[in-house]
């Protein structure tokens, strides 16, 4: 079990120092009347959709509205290096995609179906369109854009949905005729199944050369590109393991609630270990965050080799995200939530801050 070290423990001190020094500052980005959702960032820009149907872009500094749809909502946005990604509609019967390249907005789509679930890497995008007929909305196809080109990677009679991409590496899985999943994987040239079960595979993320899931035995497994492995336990209720690299995180239903577990590359470790729920785990590099059930309220939590306490509001703070040091999640203020961001300091800050602490509480003392 991890120890938790929480940034609130002795609040004045530490509030004092972080005015000074600039550390462990939440920086609020938003603040009005209406619903502000899907937050992403690319470790420098943070993107979000508002109840407006806007999409925002914050650049570090100030936020611009960089697409308004006067008639339909937009969801999902995805952003990487300055590129974003979203689709936009009335919900179930025809969506569209949308990426904007840093100076203006392009429609990807155009057409009578669903086209949703979209993800990028620079300007690498993938997602699902409804393209097959058949069902109420028509069969999941997997379509890539390369930054000039859209390419329909698949085009079968199997539902295929939940795609992922990294670089032009793209993950995704298929419904087979067993009614199960299986994982496949296109190199930028050829595609591969890297899974062959009577069970479903489910939940994979591409980071590089790696791939990870969770398969129908209750194990995380991680691809390297040749060899897949377990990095878990076993448990039959493993959930959205998140990869960075080799590296792995992912939260698991355990007899006291859900805890977040860990992969570094070698280790597994379980980071939380009590009775509160931890989950929507996010991993970049060797930091990891999520969001926990303390005292009735959601709170956001990081882990860097000691667990903080990021947040500790009377409102449910939800949905973190992390690349680098940056971290943004979303925070309810009693109406509607708006859009927080705190760059996580490096450990010689972390250090002087602990230090300045002493001094101050030895100062007090006297």
């Amino acid at each position: 079990m991890k120890t938790h070290w929480t940034l609130f423990v002795v609040a004045g001190v530490c509030l004092a120092l972080s005015s000074a020094t600039g550390a462990w500052q939440a920086v609020q980005l938003t603040n009005n009347s209406y619903g502000d959702w899907g937050v992403q960032h690319d470790g420098v820009n943070v993107v979000w959709t508002t109840d407006n149907r806007e999409v925002v872009l914050n650049n570090g500094g100030s936020s611009q509205v960089i697409y308004t749809d006067v008639l339909n909502n937009c969801y999902a946005p995805q952003i990487s290096s300055g590129n974003v990604v979203w689709y936009t509609g009335l919900g179930t019967a025809d969506t569209e995609i949308y990426w904007y390249n840093g100076t203006s907005v392009q429609r990807l789509t155009d057409n009578e179906y669903v086209d949703r679930d979209c993800f990028i890497s620079g300007t690498n995008i993938v997602w699902r369109g409804n393209a097959t007929p058949g069902g109420p909305w028509g069969i999941g196809e997997i379509f890539y854009f390369d930054g000039a080109t859209t390419h329909r990677l698949t085009n079968n009679d199997r539902p295929e949905g939940f795609p992922d991409i990294s670089g032009n590496q793209i993950v995704w899985e298929r419904t087979e005729t067993t009614g199960f999943e299986n994982i496949y994987h296109y190199d930028g040239s050829t595609i591969t199944q890297l899974t062959n079960t009577y069970y479903s595979d489910d939940e994979p993320k591409i980071s590089g050369a790696y791939t990870t899931w969770v398969d129908p035995d209750g194990y995380v497994m991680v691809h390297d590109g040749s060899t897949a492995t377990a990095v878990s336990g076993y448990n039959s209720d493993h959930r959205q393991p998140q990869i960075d690299g080799n590296r792995v995180a992912w939260y698991t239903d355990v007899p006291e609630g859900f805890d977040i577990f860990y992969f570094d590359g070698s280790t597994t470790t379980q980071i939380t270990d009590n009775n509160n729920d931890s989950m929507y785990v996010r991993i970049s590099g060797e930091k990891l965050v999520w969001q926990e059930y303390v005292n009735g309220r959601w709170q956001i939590f990081l882990y860097d080799g000691e667990i903080h306490q990021l947040t500790a509001g009377p409102m449910d703070s939800q949905y973190p995200e992390i690349t680098g040091d940056l971290v943004t999640w979303m925070t309810h203020d009693g109406n509607d939530y708006e859009v927080y961001k705190m760059v996580v300091p490096e450990p010689a800050t972390m250090s002087l801050l602990a230090l300045g602490a002493l001094a101050l509480l030895r100062r007090r003392r006297r």
